[in-house]
C-alpha cells in the first residue's frame, strides 16, 4: 500500500479532525448534563397552576437526575419577563422555562416587542394540553349558568371580570362575549392567577377565569359560583357545561391552551432530548409513581395544604371591612403553605402600578399597558426631538426678564430667538407627526400636527405684533416696552403649557402601539 495520500484522502483526514472536537462535545454533553442545580423559571406567580405544575415538574425530574431543581417564579408582562431571561441564559440546558400558551403564541399578538423572539430565542421542548378553564362568580351576583351572568351583565352595564393576564384565554374570552351579547365586561388583568383569585376572594371582582387547582381557595371558602367552563369539562365538576354547551357560538371557545417547557435556541440537542424524555416520563409514569395524575393529585395535595386557613382568611377580610383588627399569622399568598408568613403590622394590600407583586401586594393591574415592558423606540425618538428646543427655550427665555427691552440690542436678540423657537417647533412638529402616523400612534399623531400648526400659523401672528411693538418704541412709545414684555411672558407661557402637556403625554405615547 502507498504511503503517499491523495489530494482527497488528505481533505477527508483533515475535515475529520476539524470536526472531532464538536463531535465529542456533542457525544458528551447528554452525559454531563446536568453539571450542576437546574433553574426552572416560572414566569407566573407562585400559587398559580402553572408554578404548581412546575414544581412538580421539577421536583420529578431531580429525583431522576440526582440534582437540585430551583423553582424562581419571575411574573410580569404576561410571561415576557421571565422567558426574556430564560433567552438570554447560557444554553447549557440548566434553565428551563415552564410557561404557558399565552407566552408562547400570544405574546406575538398582544405585543409589540415582547423581549424575545419564539422563533429565535428558545425551543419548545414539550408541553403538555390544558385542563378546562372555570369561569366563576361573585355569589353576591346569583349567577348560576352562562344565560345568568349575560342577564346580570346587561343589567348591571360594567362587570369587572378578573384575568391572569393580558392576553390570555380569559381575556380573550371576554371580547369574545362582548362581541356576541354586546356587553361591556372589562377586563382586570393581574400577573397570574394567585392574586386574581385573591382578588375573587376579597370582592373586588364580579367574575374571574382560571384553572380548577388554583380556584380552590374561593370554591372551598365558598366565595366564587363556576357557572361554565371554557372549552373542555373538567373531571372533578362533571355536572358543569362549557360554553358551547350554553349557547356560545366564538370558535375560540373550542381551542384549549397549554403548559409547556422551553430552553435557549442554542441548547444542545442531545440535552434538549434527554429533557424532553423527562417531561415525558413525568406525565406517563403510573399514578403512585410520580405521573401525571400523581402529579395533579400531589400539586392538589399541597395547595389544599393551607386550606384550613382560607375560610379564616374569608372571615378576617370580614372583619376587616367590620374594623375589627384580623387574627395574626394568616397570608394572601397561597403557595407554599410551609412557608406562610404572618402579614406585616399595618401592611395592607395596594395597587402595584408599575412593578410586579410582592407578598403584600394583591391588588390588580388596571391599566391595558401594565404588561408591556419595552418602549416604543419610534416614539421616544420623536419624544425627544419635540423636548428639546422646547425645554431649551423653557431655560434661556426668562433670562431676558432680568434686563430691559427698551434696549434695541436685546429686543432684537429676543426676536432672533422667538423666531428661530418657531422655526425649529414647525420642523419637529411635522416630523413627529408623519413618524408618529406612521407608527400607528394616531392620537399622538394628532398632537404633533397640533404643535406643528401652532408653529407654522402662529409664527406670522406672533413676530408681526413683536415688530408692531419694536417700531412703536423706535418712535418714542413709552408704553412699546411694556408690551413687549407681555409678547415675551404670552410666549413662554404658552412654551410651558405645550411642555407641561408632552411630558404628561409620555407615558401614553412612548409605549408600543
Amino acid at each position: 500500500m502507498s504511503a503517499k495520500l491523495d489530494r482527497r484522502h488528505f481533505i477527508a483526514a483533515g475535515t475529520t479532525a476539524l470536526a472531532m472536537p464538536f463531535l465529542a462535545r456533542s457525544a458528551s454533553a447528554q452525559s454531563s448534563w446536568p453539571a450542576r442545580q437546574i433553574r426552572m423559571i416560572c414566569s407566573y406567580p407562585a400559587g398559580g397552576q402553572t408554578d404548581l405544575l412546575a414544581r412538580a415538574y421539577g421536583e420529578f425530574i431531580s429525583k431522576q437526575v440526582g440534582k437540585t431543581v430551583v423553582i424562581e417564579n419571575k411574573p410580569g408582562a404576561s410571561g415576557a419577563i421571565g422567558t426574556a431571561e430564560v433567552a438570554r441564559a447560557e444554553p447549557d440546558g440548566h434553565t428551563i422555562l415552564c410557561s404557558i400558551s399565552t407566552t408562547y403564541i400570544m405574546n406575538r399578538v398582544v405585543m409589540k416587542n415582547p423581549g424575545y423572539d419564539m422563533d429565535k430565542d428558545l425551543t419548545l421542548v414539550s408541553v403538555i394540553p390544558g385542563a378546562g378553564l372555570l369561569l366563576v362568580a361573585n355569589p353576591k351576583t346569583g349567577v348560576k349558568t352562562l344565560e345568568d351572568f349575560v342577564a346580570f351583565a346587561r343589567k348591571s352595564g360594567k362587570v369587572n371580570f378578573g384575568t391572569y393576564s393580558a392576553g390570555s384565554a380569559p381575556h380573550m374570552t371576554i371580547n369574545e362575549l362582548n362581541k356576541q351579547y354586546g356587553l361591556t365586561i372589562e377586563p382586570v388583568h393581574y400577573r397570574g392567577e394567585a392574586p386574581m383569585w385573591t382578588g375573587m376572594l376579597e370582592g373586588t371582582l364580579d367574575a374571574a377565569m382560571g384553572s380548577y387547582t388554583a380556584a380552590q381557595s374561593v370554591l372551598q371558602s365558598d366565595r366564587g359560583t363556576v357557572f361554565a367552563v371554557h372549552s373542555k369539562k373538567v373531571d372533578a365538576i362533571p355536572n358543569i357545561k362549557t360554553l358551547p354547551e350554553q349557547g356560545a357560538t366564538s370558535k375560540f371557545f373550542t381551542v384549549s391552551g397549554f403548559t409547556g417547557w422551553a430552553v435557549p435556541k442554542a441548547t444542545p440537542q442531545p440535552v434538549v432530548d434527554r429533557i424532553a424524555e423527562l417531561c415525558v416520563a413525568a406525565k406517563r409514569r403510573p399514578q403512585g409513581e410520580g405521573g401525571s395524575r400523581d402529579l395533579r393529585a400531589r400539586t392538589r395535595t399541597r395547595l389544599q395544604g393551607h386550606q384550613c386557613a382560607v375560610p379564616a382568611r374569608a372571615a378576617d377580610l370580614d372583619r376587616e371591612r367590620a374594623g375589627a383588627r384580623p387574627r395574626a399569622g394568616l397570608n394572601l399568598e397561597p403557595w407554599p403553605a410551609t412557608r406562610l408568613l404572618p402579614p406585616l403590622p399595618g401592611v395592607r394590600p395596594k395597587p402595584c402600578v408599575g412593578r410586579a407583586f410582592s407578598r403584600y401586594d394583591c391588588a390588580p393591574v388596571r391599566t391595558r399597558r401594565a404588561d408591556r415592558m419595552t418602549p416604543d423606540a419610534v416614539a421616544v425618538a420623536v419624544m425627544i426631538i419635540l423636548l428639546f428646543p422646547m425645554s431649551y427655550f423653557t431655560l434661556a427665555s426668562p433670562a431676558f426678564l432680568l434686563v430691559r427691552l427698551d434696549i434695541q440690542p436685546v429686543a432684537q436678540l429676543l426676536r432672533g430667538m422667538f423666531n428661530a423657537h418657531f422655526l425649529v417647533m414647525r420642523v419637529a412638529g411635522v416630523i413627529a407627526t408623519v413618524a408618529l402616523l406612521l407608527d400607528g400612534h394616531l392620537l399622538a399623531a394628532l398632537g404633533g400636527a397640533v404643535i406643528a400648526a401652532l408653529a407654522i400659523w402662529g409664527r406670522p401672528w406672533f413676530m408681526q405684533r413683536f415688530d408692531d411693538q419694536l417700531s412703536a418704541r423706535d418712535a418714542g412709545d413709552a408704553e412699546a416696552a411694556r408690551r413687549l414684555r407681555r409678547l415675551h411672558w404670552s410666549g413662554m407661557l404658552g412654551n410651558a403649557v405645550l411642555l407641561v402637556a408632552l411630558v404628561a403625554g409620555i407615558p401614553y405615547v412612548a409605549m408600543p402601539a
